[in-house]
């Protein structure tokens, strides 16, 4: 099945990808789902995204089509507690269990959580506290994390937001 995927972005690093590509090595390690090459199939999503890493730059959304065809594809339906479990060690163990598949799907944990984080690592809050906080989810997420499954990713166009 084919699906439309946004990555908010600036036109910046939009346009650096156009001329060399997604480069998996450069994004952070310790996100939802570990490194890798965020998107969402939402397009609202994608807009927030872009602008909220923006700052003094021009916000951008990048639009693929993609599929999922021959990949090692992690399916998070819900919230549960194997997500919740992923999430607290990426986010928080630095450490990624998810890094024998292809492409993670699944919801985000709450925006507000490199606070949460650093009341982890301060033992302000407990893991338990962390989980539920994190688990009111503000939306969904596709992860690319190998080369192969940005094989299937095939760039459409660019918006400045």
């Amino acid at each position: 099945m084919i699906k439309t995927v946004y990555h908010g972005t600036t036109l910046e690093f939009a346009d650096n990808i156009v001329k060399n590509g997604i480069d998996l090595t450069i994004g952070r390690k310790n996100l939802d789902f570990g490194q890798g090459f965020y998107t969402t199939a939402d397009k609202t999503q994608a807009v927030t995204w872009a602008k909220r890493v923006a700052y003094n730059a021009r916000p951008a959304v990048r639009v693929f089509k993609s599929s999922f065809e021959n990949l090692n594809v992690k399916y998070f339906p819900v919230q549960n507690d194997e997500w919740k479990d992923v999430v607290y060690q990426n986010r928080i163990l630095n450490v990624d269990p998810l890094m024998v598949y292809d492409c993670v799907v699944g919801p985000m944990a709450d925006g507000k959580i490199k606070r949460l984080i650093s009341d982890v690592s301060l033992n302000r809050i407990t893991k338990d506290m962390f989980l539920e906080i994190i688990s009111k989810g503000i939306g969904s997420q596709i992860v690319y994390k190998t080369v192969i499954s940005l094989q299937c990713l095939a760039y459409q166009e660019i918006w400045e937001v």
